[in-house]
C-alpha cells in the first residue's frame, strides 16, 4: 500500500512517531536525494537530535548546530499531557531554494513523550 499526503501545496516527504523517555535524546536522520532535490549532485543525510528541557517558564523550540550535517532541536516545556504542537510549519532545511518544512506534535505521558515529526516538501 502506498499513501500520498498533501497539505497546502506541499507533499509529505516523510514522517515518524517516536516514544521517548524525557531524559533521552532522539536522533532522526533525514536523507535528501537528487530524485527529490535535483540540485543535489549526491544524496545527503542530515541528522536532527531532539532533546527535552522542562526548566524555564516559556514554551519554545530552538535549534543549534550539533556537528557536521547535524542540528540539535530543544523542546522547552513541551510537557503537556493533552499535547503540544506547532501552529504553523517550521522552515527547517533550505536546499538550493527549496524549503523542507517541519510539523511536530508532542504528548507527555508521565515521564515519556510521544513525538510525531512530519517533513513537508513544496510541490514543484
Amino acid at each position: 500500500m502506498t499513501i500520498t499526503a498533501r497539505l497546502g501545496g506541499r507533499t509529505l516527504l516523510g514522517e515518524g512517531t517516536y516514544v521517548i523517555p524525557s531524559t533521552e535524546i532522539l536522533s532522526v536522520s533525514v536523507s535528501l536525494t537528487p530524485e527529490k532535490f535535483p540540485e543535489l549532485a549526491e544524496a545527503k543525510t542530515l541528522t536532527l537530535n531532539v532533546e527535552y528541557n522542562d526548566s524555564g517558564e516559556k514554551q519554545t523550540v530552538f535549534f543549534s548546530p550539533d556537528g557536521e550535517n547535524s542540528s540539535k532541536m530543544t523542546l522547552c516545556n513541551w510537557n503537556n499531557s493533552l499535547g503540544t504542537t506547532l501552529n504553523t510549519l517550521y522552515p527547517l532545511i533550505n536546499i538550493e531554494g527549496t524549503m523542507v518544512e517541519l510539523c511536530l506534535y508532542n504528548v507527555r505521558v508521565g515521564e515519556t513523550n510521544v513525538l510525531t515529526l512530519q517533513f513537508w516538501l513544496p510541490e514543484l
